[in-house]
């Protein structure tokens, strides 16, 4: 038994030496190829490997940019949104200046064929007492008034006659001085109802061109709002940004209200007082109102500090109580805001706006307009952002607005 198990074990072991020389072999003969430069389908497989590695390079760097173009979209999505939304405010301006335009051009264009009217029909009476003169002296031949004068009976009679004559050579003259003045008058009057003309047609085509170009950019930014709302990650940085919006808003009203300066407020009504019956700064419904607002699918949540109100772009938007401003002008996620300062220390901010029609430093009324309804700096179409503060807190609107 024991020498069994002996000759096993030696068996063994032989069997192991044998493919242990055996790998030592193989590993020295694949060493002489690689020494000798010959390994098989090295010729074929290295120049192909070499372009698949210069293929996934460039496939990286593009990736590359694409993260980095993506990253610097997504931090710039706000800048984004106020420059298409100036270009917007911008091209408004342009197309109601080239309304203006083609509107006065088309009123000079009026009064312009009405004055060449009243000149043609002066023209035309002049032409037809010419032509009576031009049938009198033709009856009358060359001679005609020499023997007018001579079959005179006396020389009263003469005298009379030759006066007479020189009144029809004056008025004669005179036609022939209206024809040329009044010819000379219509031509002006063509040639500036001409101009006219193509100032009113120019303004036109440039009324043509900038609605199509605001429709462009109109285009533009909706498609800029529904990429973004197709997006969850990007939908989420731009809450953020708007987060951090909203407190440079905050650090600028609180500015505002630190200034020391003698204010010109505290003789109006105090400002409490109208809590529950504040006049609404626009006609709407709220469809964002004050406060927290949950993210369910990143379970975020972000503050509203103050309400938006749907209404129509144009619609007026007045001061919801007397009040100073203190700022108008665009402001990053806010478009073109005005922020007025009330008594008490109290301040409301108007976003949103289409444009504003107030000037810093001037007071208003409650009631008084102090812009319209747009949609500068608006996610959500056309409506106003109204914020109402306490110094650094912000103030539930709901409960300061009349319901009325």
């Amino acid at each position: 038994m024991m020498l069994a198990w002996s000759n096993w074990i030696k068996s063994r072991r032989y069997h192991a030496a044998r493919v242990f020389r055996m790998i030592i072999l193989g590993v020295g003969f694949f060493c002489v190829l690689l020494n000798s430069g010959l390994p098989v389908g090295a010729e074929e497989t290295q120049p192909k490997s070499t372009a698949e590695i210069e293929k996934v390079r460039r496939q990286i760097a593009k990736s590359r940019q694409r993260v980095v173009a993506h990253e610097r979209q997504e931090r710039e999505l706000l800048r984004l949104l106020e420059q298409i939304d100036q270009g917007l405010a911008t091209l408004r301006d342009d197309v109601r200046a080239s309304e203006r335009r083609a509107r006065l051009a088309q009123e000079s264009l009026v009064r312009v064929e009405g004055r060449r009217k009243a000149v043609d029909r002066r023209l035309a009476s002049t032409r037809r007492a010419m032509a009576k003169r031009a049938v009198a002296l033709y009856k009358t031949g060359d001679v005609g008034s020499l023997r007018v004068i001579f079959a005179s009976s006396d020389l009263q009679e003469m005298l009379s006659k030759i006066w007479t004559l020189e009144r029809l050579l004056k008025y004669d003259g005179s036609l022939a001085i209206r024809f040329q003045e009044e010819r000379n008058a219509l031509m002006r009057v063509e040639a500036e109802a001409a101009r006219a003309l193509e100032k009113r047609d120019t303004a036109r085509r440039s009324l043509s061109e900038r609605r199509l170009a605001l429709n462009a950019e109109r285009k533009m930014r909706r498609k800029l709002l529904d990429r973004v709302r197709g997006d969850r990650s990007q939908e989420r940085t731009l809450l953020v940004e708007l987060e951090r919006a909203g407190r440079a808003l905050e650090e600028t009203v609180s500015r505002l209200g630190d200034s020391d300066r003698a204010s010109i407020l505290w003789q109006s009504e105090a400002f409490v007082s109208l809590k529950g019956r504040m006049r609404r700064p626009v006609s709407g419904r709220v469809r964002i109102p004050f406060g927290r607002i949950v993210d369910k699918q990143y379970q975020t949540e972000t503050f509203h500090n103050g309400i938006e109100i749907s209404a129509p772009e144009g619609e007026t938007v007045i001061a919801v109580a007397r009040g100073q401003v203190r700022y108008a002008g665009w402001f990053r996620g806010y478009g073109k805001i005005v922020i007025l300062e009330h008594a008490q220390g109290y301040f409301t901010v108007s976003g949103h706006l289409e444009e504003w029609s107030v000037e810093v430093g001037e007071v208003l009324e409650a009631g008084e307009v102090l812009g319209r309804v747009g949609e500068t700096g608006s996610l959500r179409g056309p409506g106003l952002y109204f914020e109402l503060r306490k110094g650094r807190n912000p103030q539930d609107p709901a409960l300061w607005l009349s319901t009325g």
